[in-house]
């Protein structure tokens, strides 16, 4: 098992090895590797449903979200969406960009999570309906259109001009020596 330290270190080493050799790594490498660990993914996913016996106890070794098939899949999915040729897209760019202020939202705070999955859309209250699915999509899609909605105007009315002060105050900071 991996501390957190060591997870981080071993993300650090894998993305300086993405940003250094990416592009020398074969396209069918990329796919064998995806396919690799999908395949086990999927079978200890499988095995940990058939046999009760094992859940919560040997499995927790095959199926922690630190471990080597996530890794495979994950890296490799990474890669191959790095190969694609870039794409610029206003509208796209701007509804991706406020992903990183849904995720600091959503879990950075426990409160806030709470108020979202308690209170504001208690999807609790849907488990054994048949509106789980469309609820579930419909609450997704309510929060990330507010919580990305928060983050472009945090960057647009306090993070630009914060920063357009700063620099202004303390150009010497960007020279480089």
């Amino acid at each position: 098992m991996y501390s957190y330290f060591s997870w981080g270190v071993t993300m650090y080493i894998t993305g300086a090895f993405i940003r250094i050799h990416s592009t020398q790594i074969n396209t069918t490498v990329l796919i064998t590797t995806l396919f690799i660990g999908t395949i086990w993914l999927w079978g200890t996913s499988l095995i940990d449903s058939i046999v009760p016996q094992l859940q919560g106890t040997r499995m927790f070794y095959y199926t922690h979200a630190n471990m080597l098939p996530y890794l495979l899949t994950s890296t490799s999915i990474f890669i191959l969406f790095k190969k694609i040729p870039t794409f610029h897209n206003q509208f796209i760019n701007t509804i991706a960009g406020g992903a990183f202020g849904v995720y600091i939202l959503h879990d950075v705070t426990v409160s806030c999570r709470e108020a979202i999955w308690h209170d504001w859309f208690p999807i609790t209250d849907y488990f054994s309906s048949p509106y789980l699915i469309p609820m579930i999509l419909l609450y997704c899609i309510a929060i990330y259109i507010t919580f990305a909605s928060i983050n472009i105007f945090r960057t647009k009315y306090i993070e630009r001009p914060l920063f357009n002060k700063l620099n202004y105050h303390f150009k010497w900071l960007s020279k480089e020596y």
